[in-house]
């Protein structure tokens, strides 16, 4: 979004640059008649001769411009495989039924999905620090991640809310002010205080762990947990997605 604001500004400053440029030079050229008259009728001046480049420099261009076309390969590399590894959503819906590690996945109106936990799935449970298989339970509203999108490995985490949870339990917003206990948020046009606690999970977009002192000002984020009687948020689950999204 960020991006592409930006790309439509200097597109928009070029294009106007570009119209005060070519205002001026018309004015130059036909705006003053008896300059207009006095060069058509001037004689006009030879260009000068070009001077043929050296073939070593000529060389030393052409590596130049394979050189830049290599990097901009590896770039395009690079980000592909960068888009590959982020983590993505992969089911959202109802844990339908669960055996060990093997839980299944009710996203209505479709079929239930299947999916099979293993030592390297990040299992977060919201209100529960540190949580296990025998923490979900049936009912439990789920999100499947993924940063593979092979459907036949494992997911790369879950995240688990309790069944009664709805949509003011999740919030989104942007920084205003941090501290190690509390945030202020700007959420939907209004602020919005946030608590913190020693229980908070706060996680970034490769789901790292964080603390509050990697939360940024003017950063957008996403919270998870409970309001209470004066309507401030408590935190159990702080998400950080990329800055630009």
């Amino acid at each position: 979004m960020k991006s592409t604001r930006r790309f439509l500004l200097i597109l928009g400053a070029l294009f106007v640059g570009g119209l005060l440029a070519a205002a001026g030079l018309w004015y130059v050229a036909i705006g003053d008649t008896s300059a207009a008259f006095a060069a058509l009728v001037e004689t006009p001046t030879p260009a000068p001769t070009a001077t043929p480049k050296p073939k070593k420099e000529m060389r030393n261009n052409a590596r130049a411009i394979r050189a830049q076309r290599q990097a901009t390969k590896a770039a395009i590399k690079e980000l592909r495989q960068s888009q590959k590894r982020m983590i993505r959503p992969r089911a959202l819906g109802t844990i339908a039924a669960l055996n060990g590690n093997e839980l299944s996945v009710q996203p209505l109106p479709r079929d239930p999905r299947n999916f099979t936990l293993d030592a390297n799935t990040k299992i977060i449970v919201v209100g529960k620090p540190n949580a296990a298989a025998s923490d979900i339970h049936t009912g439990d509203k789920i999100l499947v991640l993924d940063d593979t999108g092979d459907p036949n490995r494992a997911p790369r985490a879950i995240l688990v809310t309790p069944a009664d949870y709805a949509r003011d339990n999740i919030v989104a917003g942007k920084i205003i002010a941090a501290s190690p206990t509390a945030l202020e948020l700007r959420s939907r046009g209004a602020p919005l205080h946030v608590t913190v606690n020693d229980a908070t999970q706060i996680f970034g977009d490769g789901l790292q762990s964080l603390t509050t002192n990697d939360l940024q000002i003017m950063r957008r984020i996403i919270v998870i947990g409970t309001k209470n009687a004066e309507g401030t948020l408590e935190a159990q689950v702080i998400f950080m997605p990329p800055e630009n999204e």
